[in-house]
């Protein structure tokens, strides 16, 4: 399957061909932040079979109308096997995972037992330290 993407800017394009271990990508409201984050972790889910992923907001509520949607509108559906929004996990049909977590009451411990690939942290200026 072919997933074909334009840019918005030059800002987008660059976040989404990094390499480097840590990436971040901050802006204005609506310059597609969440949109290439959520593109570049919906590659990494079909290039790699079994591949664990968390997308996480502080709060579940905006995590669920925001961050989630965009995902979803962006990932066609018979990519998805399952989706459960009650326990916060889409599985796709090539076995990778994404968690969907919010993080105002999130323990270390939790965290360590999913043994994620890759995490995207959306608005994380929201979140506590």
């Amino acid at each position: 399957m072919q997933l074909d993407i334009s840019f918005a800017n030059p800002q987008q394009r660059a976040l989404y061909y990094a390499t480097s271990r840590n990436q971040c990508f901050s802006g204005g409201f609506n310059n597609g932040k969440t949109f290439v984050g959520c593109f570049k972790a919906l590659t990494l889910l079909l290039t790699y079979p079994n591949y664990r992923f968390i997308i996480a907001r502080e709060k579940y509520t905006d995590l669920r109308r925001t961050t989630m949607q965009t995902f979803l509108k962006m990932c066609p559906t018979e990519l998805i096997s399952s989706h459960n929004e009650q326990e916060g996990l889409t599985q796709l049909v090539n076995g990778s995972l994404i968690y969907w977590m919010h993080l105002d009451n999130v323990d270390e411990n939790s965290l360590r037992g999913i043994e994620p690939n890759s995490i995207l942290v959306d608005q994380a200026e929201e979140t506590q330290e």
